[in-house]
């Protein structure tokens, strides 16, 4: 039932799924204890509903206790530790600390395909998120190289009219308007 509760709470943003979240991870934390793979794993949820709640020191806190606990667990190669490190490295973007989330992001970004494939979702989510931390640390070609790859391979999986694709276009638009440089967003319609 907790595992049930985490799986919701991913799929419903806002103060119902916040509430989800924190009984899927205190109900496993009491049960299976903290250090426990599937507790962690709520931790991981939990904190990405707190920074999207705007409460980041706490999504911090669970950010890096989720990371560290399940690369433990689990090793560095599973899913979910690759997947709880790149919400780590979302929280540390909050922060405006893109020093420090470069390396975790760039980690993810590159074990993601090995793990669940060079196109899977999480993978193309991950590469986009390098992406905009690049941009922020002025590597402002860098950037707009790999958001428009991560768009073109996202056009074609996932298909032109999936939201992951909009968001992923809008990230390309702020990564080459602040590049300064001629890198156009090539319509989606046109990948």
């Amino acid at each position: 039932m907790l595992r049930t509760a985490s799986t919701f709470a991913m799929m419903r943003p806002g103060g119902e799924g916040t509430a989800l979240a924190k009984w899927a991870y205190y109900g496993r934390r009491g049960v299976l204890g903290h250090r426990h793979h599937d507790t962690l794993w709520s931790a991981s949820v939990l904190a990405w509903h707190l920074l999207e709640a705007g409460d980041v020191p706490r999504a911090l806190a669970l950010a890096q206790e989720a990371t560290t606990g399940l690369r433990e667990a689990l090793g560095a190669e599973h899913p979910w530790t690759s997947q709880t490190a790149s919400e780590l490295g979302r929280v540390l973007q909050a922060l405006g600390r893109f020093a420090e989330a470069a390396p975790i992001l760039a980690d993810v970004a590159a074990h993601l395909p090995h793990v669940l494939g060079p196109d899977h979702r999480e993978t193309l989510l991950a590469e986009t998120e390098l992406a905009v931390n690049l941009f922020h640390l002025g590597r402002y070609e860098q950037a707009a190289a790999l958001a428009g790859r991560v768009l073109a391979r996202s056009a074609r999986v996932l298909g032109e009219t999936h939201p992951d694709v909009s968001d992923i276009a809008a990230a390309l638009a702020v990564v080459t308007a602040g590049s300064g440089a001629d890198l156009a967003v090539p319509p989606v319609a046109q990948l």
